[in-house]
């Protein structure tokens, strides 16, 4: 699947702010650190809050 393979680069390149989650939310997968909200990655496309 095309939005799972762009899901995980996105995750790679950030992966320099440690430890990140992965939640599916709204049809995407929204992106946490330190459980706070701050991107979510949606029809292949990332969008940050």
């Amino acid at each position: 699947m095309a939005d799972n393979s762009f899901k995980e680069f996105v995750l790679d390149q950030l992966a320099r702010l440690g430890q990140l989650k992965c939640r599916a939310m709204f049809g995407g997968h929204g992106i946490y650190h330190r459980d706070v909200f701050f991107a979510i990655v949606y029809e292949g496309r990332l969008y940050f809050k």
